[in-house]
């Protein structure tokens, strides 16, 4: 299956490195927020803030309109959150 998110481009940012709870240390990492919209059953409309993990945050730009490819996965406190696909560019839109 093939997941793709549409959005408008609010923020890219880096989370820093650190040391989880067991004392192991993890790596830094690249995100993008999207501001996108969800239509409802009643005809109105939602906006939702979703991130986006990424290897490359220069593709990105803030204020566009983009569609990716994207992967959804559960973290260890049971969130779903996506990651690019690996060598997925955004297309604007």
């Amino acid at each position: 299956m093939r997941i793709f998110m549409r959005g408008k481009v609010d923020r890219v940012y880096e989370t820093p490195a650190g040391v989880d709870r067991d004392g192991k240390p993890y790596k830094g990492s690249w995100n993008v927020q999207l501001i996108g919209e969800t239509k409802l059953k009643n005809g109105q409309v939602r906006t939702d803030l979703q991130t986006i993990k990424t290897d490359d945050p220069k593709l990105f730009e803030v204020g566009q309109e983009i569609m990716i490819e994207v992967s959804a996965y559960v973290s260890g406190d049971r969130q779903i959150r996506y990651s690019a696909v690996s060598g997925a560019e955004p297309t604007y839109v």
